[in-house]
């Protein structure tokens, strides 16, 4: 099949199209103090008639969390993505894309938002989006810990510094969600639910929204502090709350111990600082045949090598954190299909709405009352609020004197432009040239502001040179008109056809930016500004040239 290699810029649009929605939501929780290996999967359906690439935009990834690993299943065919340079990833997707092949792309975008893209789903597939991740427990004292993890955020936040095709969709309609959790030696209590502590390996009906919290007791003492299988085996991982001990030089600093290991020369280690506590955990190198590892195994090695501070064998960090399959801003996870399943054209972009969180939702108070403040999860906050736990690389609430200033720049810019027309075309007596100044600073400005910056601007950065095109107008006039390469002393047949063109170069130049505003998803109030640039020097350049030429004046 032959791929035109701009399609991809003129795809439809996500406007007006209407969401997909989640038919089922299963979460999964392997509790492995003091770590806790989570799998939440969403399955939807594409109804219509026309294959699509669905785009699921996904709440930011929690602090200290490791997303290893991403699994999509189409009508029961499982496609497991893997860990690729992230450039190189997503030109893949855009050129599977175009060719119609089934393409699987998973990014972290500004804020830790993660956002899953699924080229190429025939008409009537059922699809479930499955995310493995790895994290520390939330420790409250000695035996007591929570774990939240949420399944929707708010959009105002969550979508600042995004494009427009990336950012989060959220729908009142709720569906069906369970959570299992597997643990050994430890009581569990859903919040909320009857019958008060979780029986392991059964599912649990949850709120699809709600952020789910987990309250967790250990049953002995120091049940929080270690989880180990078969360290000195193949296979087998550690981890563990590292204690201090004292050192040859006096001080008490962490350690590596590695003589339970005996002959293995395939083990990795990794340490963390999270909530105040050092966290260390052994485990397989993904080098030495990760695909074969468990689960319980992979998750360890993820994290190991997402914080590695030795090895076994000499190994460079970003090929292991490649061979874990870590999804970080370096490395995006990815899936191309094979030719034999491709589409006969491009299809269209379809947005999955996550379920709209409940803007009151309150974390619950440990039943055995609260030690410390637990963690909130990632809800709407007040301008100059901090939210407990938060992580300084999420988005920030601007300031209330930012927003007065981008409102009242928004505002003044269509006046400045309505007093510019009213004074060119002497509708209004007023001193024009001040009034022009002010009208081009403020598209300037504009500009500026709506310019795609961030992660989540990289895709419409790329479609910027399409921009271009708008100087085309202003060109053509300024070339066809007695200033370029037309003569003044034409007769009145020639100028009146110079005229004539003159006329048909401002309304191109103010027809060409609603166009490109179509494919330039990310970047549309951006086009609109540049748009209105050019437009205000193709009515000064026509406007010189009909002056000009047009006799008596």
């Amino acid at each position: 099949m032959l791929v035109d290699p701009l399609a991809a810029f003129f795809r439809p649009d996500l406007e007006g199209e209407p969401a997909l929605h989640l038919e089922i939501t299963r979460v999964e929780v392997d509790l492995l103090p003091p770590l806790a290996r989570i799998a939440v999967t969403r399955t939807f359906i594409n109804p219509g008639d026309e294959a699509i690439e669905a785009v699921l935009t996904l709440p930011a990834a929690q602090p200290d969390e490791v997303t290893y690993g991403l699994t999509v299943t189409v009508d029961g065919a499982a496609y497991r993505a893997t860990a690729q340079p992230r450039r190189g990833a997503a030109r893949d997707h855009e050129a599977a894309t175009a060719e119609g092949r089934l393409s699987i792309l998973h990014e972290r975008l500004a804020g830790d938002v993660q956002l899953v893209s699924i080229a190429g789903v025939a008409p009537m597939s059922m699809v479930g989006v499955r995310i493995e991740s790895v994290r520390p427990l939330e420790r409250l004292a000695d035996g007591l810990a929570t774990l939240v993890i949420p399944l929707s955020a708010d959009p105002r936040r969550t979508n600042r510094g995004l494009a427009d095709a990336d950012r989060l969709l959220t729908t009142r309609r709720m569906h069906p969600a369970t959570i299992t959790v597997t643990m050994k030696g430890l009581d569990v209590t859903l919040p909320g639910r009857d019958g008060g502590l979780v029986v392991p390996g059964q599912s649990t009906p949850i709120d699809c929204a709600a952020p789910v919290m987990l309250h967790i007791a250990a049953q002995s003492v120091g049940g929080l502090d270690l989880t180990t299988h078969h360290v000195g085996e193949r296979d087998g991982w550690e981890a563990g709350i590292e204690a201090p001990q004292e050192t040859i030089a006096g001080g008490l600093e962490p350690v590596v111990d590695v003589s339970g290991l005996g002959g293995r020369r395939d083990w990795i280690v990794g340490r963390a600082t999270s909530g105040g506590v050092s966290i260390r955990v052994v485990a397989p190198s993904p080098l030495a045949g990760g695909a074969e590892l468990s689960p319980q195994a992979r998750a360890m090695a993820a994290f190991a090598a997402a914080h590695l501070i030795d090895s076994a064998s000499p190994v460079t960090p970003a090929a292991l954190r490649l061979a874990a399959n870590i999804l970080d801003r370096t490395a995006s996870l990815a899936f191309v299909g094979s030719g034999d399943r491709a589409l006969d054209r491009m299809p269209h972009l379809r947005k999955v709405a996550l379920p709209q969180t409940p803007g009151a939702w309150t974390a619950p108070p440990y039943p055995d009352g609260p030690v410390r403040d637990t963690p909130r999860p990632n809800l709407p906050e007040k301008p100059g609020e901090t939210t407990p736990g938060s992580s300084s690389a999420r988005p920030r609430q601007r300031p209330p004197a930012w927003n007065l200033a981008r409102w009242l720049l928004e505002g003044s810019t269509p006046a400045l432009i309505l007093l510019w027309g009213l004074g060119a075309t002497v509708w209004a007596p007023f001193p024009l040239e001040p009034v022009t100044i002010g009208m081009f600073v403020a598209i300037l400005l504009n500009a500026a502001v709506h310019f795609p910056r961030g992660d989540g601007g990289a895709r419409a950065r790329g479609r910027l040179p399409l921009l271009l095109i708008l100087a085309l107008p202003f060109l053509a006039s300024l070339i066809s008109g007695p200033f370029g390469l037309i003569s003044r002393d034409l007769d009145a047949v020639a100028t009146s056809r110079v005229i004539v063109f003159q006329w048909v170069c401002i309304g191109v130049a103010a027809a060409l930016p609603l166009v490109l505003m179509v494919v330039m998803r990310g970047a549309r109030r951006f086009t609109l500004d540049i748009g209105v640039l050019g437009l205000g020097l193709a009515f000064f350049s026509v406007s010189v040239a009909i002056i000009t030429l047009s006799p008596g004046d």
